[in-house]
């Protein structure tokens, strides 16, 4: 997809026109500091997700600690990321998205056997670090990027599936469903965006990609309920 440059004068172009995003969403781009409004500030939503994230998991386990930070650099990188319409912020999206989907991939690896306690730090530095290349390697290449982060969900899922059919099964699974259910309405509403088929480029208000941004915040919060709930059992 061709991503038109900003215009010369705008405050981001110097940045942008070293290295553009990858892809272009619906939303017009502005001659402003905020180049794409709706999608810019619907990542406020992932910054409450993550105060709420902070308080909540305080005095558990030290795993869910870790998702309030992540989450709280995935909603300033995206945020910056749509402000500025760079590939250089958009690359710090991705590894926002890397580190909070690699906390559920780490911790399910450690439930089928593959990890023990004590690797997951480096496990998850070791995640990222590969995302963060491959997303590099694919942009040269002129390789739609996104992919990745569908093939990291569908890790999470699929792991979760398997582990169903184990001991370490989760006693109960309804956050789980709601979080796949979640995901699976905001992906469609940023397929839609990005295909252009539900398109108002001057609607700075509603968008298809700003929607995913909100649907997918109430995900990520129904994941880590579902692990908060699970690790309470396991560690009981």
């Amino acid at each position: 997809m061709t991503v038109p440059p900003l215009e010369p004068g705008c405050p981001w172009h110097g940045l942008s026109s070293l290295a553009l995003p990858n892809v272009k969403w619906c939303e017009a781009a502005r001659c402003s500091w905020i180049v794409e409004p709706a999608n810019t500030w619907t990542n406020l939503a992932l910054l409450v997700l993550a105060l709420l994230l902070w308080r909540r998991a305080r005095g558990r386990d030290p795993r869910l600690g870790w998702f309030a930070p992540a989450t709280a650099f995935l909603g300033a990188a995206s945020f910056i990321y749509h402000a500025s319409y760079t590939f250089f912020f958009q690359f710090f999206d991705f590894m926002g998205m890397f580190a909070f989907v690699g906390i559920p991939l780490v911790i399910n690896m450690q439930r089928m056997g593959l990890l023990s306690r004590g690797s997951e730090k480096r496990a998850l530095a070791w995640g990222v670090t590969f995302g963060c290349l491959l997303v590099v390697a694919l942009y040269l290449a002129g390789i739609p990027i996104q992919g990745i982060i569908l093939g990291t969900t569908l890790a999470v899922i699929g792991t979760e599936l398997w582990l169903m059919r184990t001991p370490a099964r989760a006693a109960a699974y309804g956050y789980f469903y709601t979080m796949v259910g979640l995901m699976a309405l905001a992906s469609t509403f940023s397929v839609l965006d990005v295909t252009r088929i539900m398109c108002e480029p001057d609607n700075h208000l509603f968008q298809g990609h700003a929607t995913w941004h909100v649907l997918s915040s109430l995900g990520l919060g129904a994941t880590y309920l579902f692990y908060e709930r699970l690790l309470a059992v396991t560690e009981a």
